[in-house]
């Protein structure tokens, strides 16, 4: 007579499993940004492709390490738009100028922050 074995299962351990859940979610937020992409239209143009009645008014902002200047007069940080928009005409072209310093980021936001102010017509010159 053939005894039968009895054989026990085991519990299930589900540890591992939990532990490759959370590093996966663990890679995917490190490897996902939160951070909002914001989009800024460029247009190109040529050299003398927009006639004017009249000459403009040209504003130099410039962007430096510490802070901003409007025609040379130190902006405030907080509120430089305000101080900008008290300067503008009806025929103002603002010519931004960057210190080769400044991160990309931040030239973007200053863009972001021009682009809101409704046709005000914005030139970037490369600072020497």
């Amino acid at each position: 007579m053939a005894l039968k074995r009895i054989t026990r299962r085991r519990s299930l351990s589900i540890t591992s499993l939990i532990d490759v859940i959370f590093l996966l979610l663990l890679f995917f937020m490190l490897a996902s940004t939160f951070s909002k992409f914001s989009e800024l239209d460029i247009a190109a143009t040529g050299a003398g492709s927009e006639a004017m009645s009249e000459a403009p008014d040209i504003l130099e902002l410039t962007i430096d390490t510490h802070h901003m200047r409007l025609d040379g007069a130190v902006l405030p940080a907080h509120g430089w738009t305000a101080a900008l928009k008290g300067k503008l005409t009806d025929n103002t072209v603002v010519a931004l100028s960057v210190a080769p310093e400044i991160s990309t980021q931040r030239m973007t936001d200053v863009l972001a922050e021009l682009n809101q102010i409704p046709e005000l017509t914005i030139y970037v010159v490369e600072t020497p």
